[in-house]
């Protein structure tokens, strides 16, 4: 049995990232995964997130080292891209911390995980981690569309151009593709959720998840997929179904988007991976009150 715990879009929170490495005592696991969007978003995210790199984030990486537990993570849509540089020189120079966009990671009971940044295009300014969802895409009207730099922002003055330069979400997906790892003993975090699942929900009633995202999972099939990015999403389901919606599944592939209920309370979950030839996923969604 391989166990692990997995939460995403804490948007630095430090009683939230306090709280991880004493569930892992209490729940056994020596794994944290986190989906993203892990910096603060305030009114100068600049500074926010360049001081929780430099000072909040090592303390709780020493937290994570003190019992034991390697974390593996990934920047979301919120978190400045300027700023991705630091986060990778962080993992460079610790033991047992990894990015997951860098590269694909061997779990113990031979289970590998990778993840993706990237979300679709969406009607907010912040374009740092933004890509059209497919080809058909064309970029979301926003009064004012921007990417990061170490000192401030760049203005997007010509967005068609902008997004035609990047790779669509279903070509960077393929571009994490390694024929050496097994897709059904594999695990994608992906930022953002696959479409068509419930996983993807405002309140609005519309699926923002990416349909590239559910065509590659489709394709691939991986074991498991873990998600964040909309935060409501359970919430919406329970509305609509008297339960919240958080895990869903397409062929063998287990798609699982926790939400986040913070800042009153941490939703996180207690994934297992059982053994055998068609391994089993166990997924426990957990929220608790913080103080």
């Amino acid at each position: 049995m391989t166990r692990f715990l997995y939460t995403t879009d804490l948007h630095g929170d430090l009683r939230a990232y306090g709280r991880l490495p004493h569930l892992c005592k209490e729940h056994g696991v020596n794994v944290i995964v986190n989906g993203g969007d892990l910096l603060p978003k305030g009114r100068d995210m600049h500074t926010e997130q360049s001081v929780f790199l430099a000072e909040s984030l090592p303390c709780f990486l020493d937290q994570c080292a003190a019992v034991g537990a390697r974390y593996f993570t990934l920047f979301g849509n919120d978190d400045l891209r300027a700023f991705h540089p630091d986060w990778l020189d962080l993992t460079h120079r610790r033991d047992g911390v990894h990015d997951l966009e860098e590269r694909w990671y061997e779990l113990d009971g031979g289970y590998w995980i990778r993840g993706n940044s990237f979300v679709p295009d969406y009607p907010f300014g912040l374009k740092d981690w933004c890509l059209r969802d497919t080809a058909e895409s064309t970029p979301v009207p926003t009064k004012r569309s921007v990417t990061t730099t170490r000192d401030g922002v760049e203005l997007i003055n010509d967005p068609l151009a902008f997004f035609n330069a990047r790779p669509t979400m279903g070509e960077h997906l393929e571009s994490l593709v390694d024929r050496s790892v097994p897709m059904d003993r594999s695990i994608i975090v992906s930022h953002a959720p696959p479409f068509g699942l419930g996983l993807g929900m405002l309140f609005s009633g519309q699926d923002v998840g990416s349909k590239a995202v559910r065509a590659f999972v489709e394709k691939y099939q991986p074991l498991l997929t873990l998600s964040g990015h909309i935060h409501e999403s359970p919430d919406v389901g329970k509305a609509l179904h008297g339960h919240p919606t958080h895990t869903g599944r397409t062929g063998r592939t287990t798609c699982h988007q926790p939400g986040q209920a913070l800042p009153h309370r941490l939703t996180y979950s207690i994934v297992e991976l059982g053994s055998g030839d068609v391994p089993r996923v166990g997924i426990d969604w957990k929220q608790e009150t913080l103080a």
